[in-house]
C-alpha cells in the first residue's frame, strides 16, 4: 500500500543513519549525488492518488519511477536534472467509469532545476528549487459508454512546464542519503487544450503537483 512506503520511508529516515559511519564535514563537500526516486503526482482533475483493483483488491497509486542527478556549484548554489516514467491504469470496472474520468496516462517527464541550498549540516540539507520542464506522452479520457464499450479520447502530451519545489535531504554516512521533495508544476504552454465539441473537456492538466523519495549516493 503507498501509506506503508510513506511510513517505511520515515522509519528509514530516523533509523538507517544509525547503521552507517558517523557523518562528518566531508559529506558536505561532496558536490555530486546520483539518486532514483518513486514519487506521487495529483493532478486536480479526476485521477485519483491511489486506486484498489476490482480484479485482485490490489493497491496501484498515480505516480511514477525515476533518475536524478544534482551538483553543488558552490555552498550555496547547485543544479540538478531528473527524468521520470509515469504509467497510470485505471482499475475501475468500465461501467464504473464517468465522463471526463482518466483511463489511462502515460509519459516522460523531463526537467532541470537550479537549486539553492537554504540550510546545511553534516547530517542533512534544505534546498529550493525552481526550473523548467518538457512532458511527453498521451492519456485516454472517457468520452462516453456504448454497447461494445468505452469511447475514449486520446490527448497527447508535450508540454513545457515550471517546477517550484523544497527538498529535504538526510544523509546516511559519507556516501549515501535519503531525500524527499515536494513540487508544483504549472505547464503556461500545453499542446492539446480542451476539444472542440466537448464543452466538459479543460485540455491536459495544467497544474501538476510531485511527492517524491530518493535514494542515492554521494562523491
Amino acid at each position: 500500500m503507498p501509506v506503508s512506503k510513506i511510513l517505511m520511508f520515515v522509519i528509514a529516515v530516523t533509523v538507517m543513519p544509525h547503521a552507517f559511519t558517523q557523518t562528518t564535514e566531508h559529506t558536505v563537500k561532496n558536490k555530486h549525488h546520483f539518486s532514483t526516486h518513486f514519487a506521487y503526482y495529483y493532478f486536480y482533475d479526476p485521477t485519483p492518488i491511489t486506486q484498489l483493483s476490482y480484479l485482485n483488491e490490489q493497491h496501484s497509486s498515480s505516480s511514477s519511477v525515476g533518475l536524478s542527478y544534482m551538483q553543488k556549484v558552490d555552498d550555496k548554489n547547485g543544479w540538478s536534472v531528473d527524468l521520470d516514467y509515469y504509467n497510470f491504469v485505471s482499475r475501475k470496472p468500465s461501467n464504473e467509469e464517468t465522463r471526463g474520468n482518466t483511463l489511462q496516462r502515460l509519459f516522460f517527464l523531463v526537467q532541470g532545476n537550479y537549486q539553492r541550498i537554504l540550510f546545511t549540516t553534516p547530517k542533512g540539507s534544505i534546498v529550493g528549487t525552481i526550473g523548467l520542464n518538457c512532458r511527453v506522452g498521451d492519456d485516454l479520457i472517457l468520452i462516453s459508454h456504448s454497447p461494445s464499450g468505452t469511447i475514449p479520447l486520446d490527448r497527447s502530451f508535450l508540454d513545457l512546464g515550471i517546477p517550484v519545489g523544497i527538498e529535504a535531504m538526510r544523509y546516511l554516512g559519507n556516501h549515501f542519503h535519503l531525500k524527499m521533495r515536494l513540487s508544483h508544476t504549472f505547464f503556461p504552454y500545453i499542446f492539446q487544450g480542451p476539444q472542440e465539441g466537448y464543452v466538459w473537456d479543460k485540455g491536459s492538466p495544467r497544474n501538476m503537483t510531485q511527492l517524491s523519495f530518493g535514494l542515492g549516493v554521494n562523491f
